[in-house]
């Protein structure tokens, strides 16, 4: 009862019974996949036309506001390079002024001091009724005595200027 039974052969499945596909089912069948893919490429091209163009539209509006910063960035640039050889030139102005080697001759040109050993000029233009009229000499007197002095703002010029003993 409980021995070994020879193993027995598997039953072959019987066949399912064929359906009949109508060739109408069929048609429809094969169709369908192509519509639906058809379908699916005509609305991705239409969101993709329809993103292009607000795309394209964005650019246009964008356009002007584009050449009018580049123009004002061409302005700043200028200004920028304006104000870069003024700042160089005010340093060079300001090096100038505070070079220490520099103190005793930037003095003299700011101020009217002038430094112990030297001594002050002034030019000042002649007359022109003294400078057309002819020196007449008169015996006993230097022409220079008769030359009238030119006008200065040194005090005691002309005191000096007719003393010629103070001349040297």
């Amino acid at each position: 009862m409980n021995a070994l039974q020879p193993p027995s052969r598997p039953t072959p499945p019987t066949p399912l019974p064929r359906r009949r596909v109508s060739k109408r089912i069929r048609h429809q069948k094969s169709q369908a996949p192509h519509r639906a893919i058809a379908t699916e490429v005509t609305t991705k091209l239409g969101v993709n036309l329809l993103l292009s163009l607000i795309a394209v539209t964005a650019l246009v509006k964008l356009l002007p506001y584009n050449l009018s910063q580049q123009s004002s960035f061409k302005e700043l640039q200028a200004k920028v390079a304006e104000t870069e050889s003024r700042v160089d030139r005010l340093q060079t102005d300001f090096n100038h002024h505070f070079d220490p080697k520099q103190a005793r001759s930037v003095m003299q040109e700011e101020s009217t001091r002038i430094e112990p050993g030297q001594r002050q000029i002034v030019w000042t233009t002649p007359q022109r009724a003294i400078a057309q009229q002819p020196i007449e000499k008169a015996e006993g007197t230097s022409p220079l005595a008769q030359a009238q002095p030119p006008e200065t703002n040194i005090p005691n010029a002309e005191a000096a200027y007719r003393d010629p003993s103070a001349w040297r």
